[in-house]
């Protein structure tokens, strides 16, 4: 089988990729009972239209299975240096081999090096370890810890 990893523009990718976004919020979305996934493409298109957005694709034999997205800008403390924060990423869980996940976050850096990124910062879910497992074997550092309180 053949997979490929590549930065797509986020139109048409975003459209192929709703019913996988659809399984991703329902896997690991907090307040899923009464906060319903309801993107705002129109930033997204704001964004991408900008240069400040980069997503890559994860396909197999052609199908997507997996991407990723991240938000691509100077930081506001460090103006020399341009910043990639993750937005999203995922795998479909029948993809998840380990290999895939790897392949992705390589794909990912090599691409927003390519941009001129200089720091390339990931946040994922406490309650699913893997990513950080993934970006630590990709030479990846735990830098700080995030906290959430549902306040309405």
């Amino acid at each position: 089988m053949t997979t490929t990893i590549a930065e797509e523009p986020f139109w048409p990718a975003v459209e192929e990729a709703l019913p996988l976004l659809k399984e991703h919020w329902a896997e690991l979305a907090r307040n899923k009972e009464d906060i319903p996934l309801d993107p705002d493409f129109k930033i997204y298109d704001a964004l991408e239209k900008a240069g400040m957005l980069a997503t890559f694709v994860v396909r197999k034999e052609g199908n997507l299975i997996g991407y990723a997205v991240y938000l691509v800008r100077n930081h506001p403390h460090y103006r020399q240096h341009v910043w990639a924060v993750s937005d999203l990423f995922w795998i479909h869980p029948a993809h998840r081999d380990g290999r895939i996940g790897l392949a992705l976050f390589a794909a990912v850096e090599k691409g927003l090096k390519a941009r001129g990124v200089h720091v390339m910062h990931t946040t994922h879910k406490t309650d699913h370890p893997t990513p950080g497992v993934l970006l630590k074997r990709r030479g990846h550092a735990m830098i700080e810890q995030g906290y959430s309180k549902r306040l309405n």
